[in-house]
């Protein structure tokens, strides 16, 4: 009996569809009918105790671990091929990690093979690998080229709620996508222009009085009437711009209390 859910090969086309789109419906189908079989949420989107799960496609080029890192890239059907199922039915593709604090990402909750498509949580609670860089980081974020684990910060799009004690890898629990806005304090590293953009390395508190440099280093808009000099204490804010699938920081604050 010939495969039902069998693909076309590049090229080729199914009565004025091309070959990538009705691949993707195919993909898109194939994950719903497994969820189906095995007793899963038949739509692309489902609400479980600990958060929103949507079905995402793994384009890293590698098969990648169960609380793996996917950035999200792009839909995975296009609302020109099929305007009915992008309304309905939510479906991403997901890539490896490709800039620092990137905030736009899933946590895979189930392995998915290169190509595949699989679970990955958006919003909400889920267990993660982390690379703890100081006790007193509270939130944590993509790393630049790292799908197996999200690194900790004084600033980041997870909130981490728990975890093992110490530094280096180990392993929490975030709350994801709980900022809309990010702020941070530091310094500026360089003589920034009025509605330039500088240097400015990133403080974490280590107490209720105390702040230390990290290693963290962000590109921030003076948004400010007048010139930011070299060693000024700065207050930044960030917005995520998802035309550019980044966050952008501004300076709102110069010369204030550490």
């Amino acid at each position: 009996m010939a495969d039902p859910y069998s693909k076309i090969r590049t090229g080729e086309s199914l009565d004025g569809i091309p070959a990538a789109a009705w691949n993707s419906f195919v993909d898109a189908a194939q994950w719903v009918k497994t969820q189906q079989q095995f007793g899963g949420a038949a739509p692309g989107l489902a609400l479980p105790e600990r958060g929103i799960v949507v079905p995402i496609r793994n384009d890293s080029g590698e098969a990648r671990a169960r609380f793996d890192i996917l950035q999200v890239s792009d839909f995975l059907i296009d609302p020109e091929d099929n305007e009915n199922h992008f309304n309905n039915r939510p479906c991403l593709i997901g890539d490896e990690p490709d800039v620092d604090f990137n905030g736009n990402f899933v946590i895979l909750q189930e392995p998915a093979g290169d190509g595949k498509i699989a679970k990955g949580l958006i919003s909400g609670i889920s267990r993660v690998r982390l690379f703890v860089d100081s006790v007193y980081d509270a939130y944590a974020d993509t790393i630049d080229g790292d799908p197996a684990r999200l690194q900790t910060a004084p600033f980041g799009s997870c909130r981490v709620i728990a975890r093992e004690s110490g530094t280096g890898s180990l392993r929490g629990y975030v709350l994801m996508n709980t900022p809309q806005v990010m702020h941070c304090r530091g310094v500026a590293d360089e003589d920034i222009g009025e509605n330039d953009v500088g240097a400015v390395i990133v403080w974490r508190r280590t107490s209720a009085t105390a702040l230390e440099a990290t290693d963290i280093e962000i590109e921030a808009l003076n948004d400010l009437d007048g010139n930011i000099d070299d060693g000024a204490v700065v207050h930044c804010v960030s917005e995520f711009d998802f035309s550019a699938n980044v966050w952008r920081w501004r300076i709102i604050q110069a010369d204030c209390p550490a």
